[in-house]
């Protein structure tokens, strides 16, 4: 390079720098901690776990009393229904059956036993087999007139 040409200047990035420790330690000496600190945890409220809706009876369980008496002759009471209906089923398999009725039959005796069965499970609840086993004699209401007809 000749000695009058001015200096040719290169371009570096500036990379920012991050502050020694001695800084950062002067700077929070200064304005404090960025974040105030959190307060201790509160003690967790320590509640009874509800019990599941549909469980077996255990040994600790208290005996429902006669709310198990009236589900289970509810319950009874729908099994008849529905065995007046499952022997008309067994003779329509053997004769001629529309195909249609035994979708429909099959799919409400399930949906009413299902119900039937959970209200059996949930009898430790107070309320809770009373709408199961209303939903169960709904299912077997609207199939007898669907058997009645054929």
């Amino acid at each position: 390079m000749p000695s009058g040409s001015p200096p040719v200047a290169t371009h570096r990035p500036t990379v920012p720098t991050r502050p020694g420790p001695a800084i950062v330690r002067q700077r929070t000496a200064l304005a404090g901690p960025a974040f105030p600190p959190l307060p201790p945890p509160a003690p967790a409220h320590r509640a009874e776990p509800e019990p599941p809706l549909f469980r077996l009876h255990g040994p600790d369980d208290p005996h429902p009393g006669p709310r198990l008496v009236w589900v289970c002759i509810w319950a009874a009471a729908l099994g008849t229904g529905g065995l007046v209906i499952a022997v008309r089923v067994l003779f329509g398999l053997f004769t001629t059956i529309p195909t249609g009725y035994l979708l429909a039959i099959s799919t409400l005796g399930l949906f009413g036993l299902t119900a039937t069965t959970a209200a059996l499970a949930g009898i430790h609840h107070r309320t809770l087999p009373w709408p199961l086993l209303t939903i169960a004699t709904g299912a077997l209401l609207i199939a007898l007139p669907l058997t009645t007809r054929l």
